[in-house]
């Protein structure tokens, strides 16, 4: 079986867009070409990222750059799927080669010494978590609405 390229539809009309999922069991190997952060609400999987293999469970969050070959084996995992175009965060980020250079920009620099680029996972403590997850569905509702200043609301969450 070949490689699949996978191309959503918020590529094309949106810069960011979060989808929620549950029951999630296995994804197979695939590839994009925009950054894909997965944040695990609860459950356990085991993602597999360039080759190399990331156990991850609730309060886990997994960077996918973007170009990364990437698939997921899970039991009963519930989690957010956050695609986001570079550009969309910084026009200077239009074109950059990896997408973990969104973490030069100075609003992302506390944020860039948690990240490791080698390891791609960062583990969260639960007040963090009740934080993520009241801003990821905080996102979700304004992806919904067609009130004035969407974008901009959704670049600041």
């Amino acid at each position: 079986m070949g490689l699949k390229r996978e191309r959503n539809k918020f590529y094309i009309d949106e810069g960011c867009f979060v989808s929620e999922m549950r029951n999630g069991t296995s994804y197979p190997l695939h590839t994009h070409d925009f950054l894909e952060i997965v944040y695990i609400f609860s459950g356990r999987s085991t993602h597999t990222i360039d080759g190399s293999q990331y156990p991850a469970g609730a309060g886990d969050a997994l960077f996918i750059n973007y170009g990364s070959t990437h698939s997921f084996e899970a039991t009963g995992m519930h989690y957010a799927n956050i695609l986001i175009k570079p550009e969309f965060i910084s026009e200077s980020l239009k074109g950059v080669e990896n997408a973990f250079a969104l973490l030069e920009l100075d609003s992302f620099k506390e944020f860039a010494k948690m990240v490791n680029q080698n390891d791609r996972i960062l583990h969260f403590s639960a007040a963090e978590r009740r934080q993520i997850e009241s801003l990821l569905h905080l996102v979700r509702t304004e992806q919904g609405s067609d009130r004035p200043g969407k974008e901009l609301m959704l670049r600041s969450l």
